[in-house]
């Protein structure tokens, strides 16, 4: 194999696959990205079993072939050169050299013949979503995504998409995040994506409008944009009933200001103590929220201004999982939320005002004496 092309041609090519590489691969071949040659473009793959990018981009090719080279010395390599054309060239036994004006490298290669074999790319369901909104969809999902591999439906976010409304859902012990979005398609679909595929495919993406074509297979989900393919296998089995967990007939309503309410949870962070994860907590009073908390690190209290109807209540909440859900609300730019209660141990949820694109429920710990 012999090409060449510009080192940021190479770098485009070469760098969205690295995040598809596993950290701990079973083989050598695993710890590769193989490039292969073809018709005037250089098609890059990393893959790690689970989870692939696959890239493509016209170089000028002198010799087809294919080789596997480790990912990170190649990009490494590529990355050091100045900016202008590069070179590499493999030979039969997989010696290859990279060269750049005056600059030359000489790495070892492996041959393809140990990679696995990547699954077919062409799914039969499709639907498109702009990058944006599947990044922001992911900020506001990944961080109640279970880590318990003792339930693996939950270690993924669910999609179900039924014509144009799609439904997202992430929950763990702790929290339950449900996002709903419109989305060009005309099927009816449920899936679970593990939730590691999406945090890596948050690093490929943008804020931009730019479509993404998203394809499924029966254990697949391909996602299709800037002149790349991003695949994963999907998690199987059926998503949990995540309405039945949410209270009904909740008594008191808190209307704050989400700037407000974030802040005062950050304040209470600078006294708790990680290892001993003291509770913040909320005092429901007419007129507004006291947050407090006490721990080994110190003590704070904090009054923060809301509109409440339907009585009073002391509540406990793990201070970081509360702030999580309400980041993850102010993402989609809210003013303020509605916070809904009903007893010290029922889960409180996190609303919009005026809209119902998102919903988040936290359950409260239960409070101390020497809380109370």
């Amino acid at each position: 194999m012999k090409i060449k092309a510009e080192k940021n041609v190479l770098l485009e090519a070469v760098t969205p696959t690295l995040c598809a590489l596993s950290t701990k691969p079973l083989i050598p071949a695993l710890e590769c990205i193989y490039l292969k040659a073809k018709d005037g473009i250089l098609t890059v793959t990393g893959y790690d079993l689970a989870k692939g990018v696959k890239t493509q981009t016209p170089v000028n090719i002198e010799e087809e072939g294919e080789i596997l080279l480790n990912a990170q010395k190649l990009s490494s390599i590529i990355r050091a050169f100045p900016e202008g054309m590069v070179e590499l060239t493999s030979d039969k036994e997989q010696k290859v050299t990279i060269i750049s004006g005056k600059i030359k490298f000489e790495i070892l290669g492996l041959s393809t013949e140990g990679y696995p074999s990547i699954p077919e790319l062409t799914g039969d369901r499709s639907f498109q979503i702009p990058k944006g909104i599947l990044k922001k969809l992911c900020q506001q999902l990944l961080f109640s995504v279970s880590v318990d591999e003792k339930r693996p439906m939950l270690t993924g976010i669910n999609f179900e998409i039924d014509n144009e409304k799609m439904t997202l859902v992430s929950c763990d012990a702790f929290r339950l995040s449900i996002r709903h979005e419109l989305v060009k398609s005309n099927e009816i679909m449920k899936f679970i994506v593990p939730g590691r595929t999406l945090s890596d495919l948050m690093k490929l993406l943008n804020d931009s409008e730019d479509i993404i074509t998203v394809e499924l297979t029966n254990k697949h989900i391909i996602m299709h944009f800037d002149n790349l393919c991003f695949f994963s296998r999907l998690i199987e089995g059926d998503y949990i009933d995540y309405l039945k967990p949410i209270p009904k007939d909740t008594t008191i309503e808190v209307k704050v200001r989400l700037d407000d309410i974030i802040a005062s949870c950050e304040r209470a962070g600078l006294v708790i103590d990680e290892r001993v994860k003291s509770p913040v907590k909320i005092t429901v009073a007419p007129g507004g929220l006291l947050l407090s908390c006490d721990s080994v690190n110190g003590k704070v209290r904090d009054e923060i201004p809301a509109s409440v109807t339907g009585g009073e209540l002391d509540i406990g909440f793990n201070n970081k999982y509360l702030l999580d859900a309400l980041r993850a609300a102010s993402l989609s730019g809210d003013e303020e939320v509605v916070l809904r209660m009903k007893t010290p141990l029922v889960g409180m949820s996190i609303q919009p005002v005026d809209h119902d694109s998102y919903f988040y429920l936290v359950l409260p710990v239960r409070l101390s004496d020497e809380n109370n």
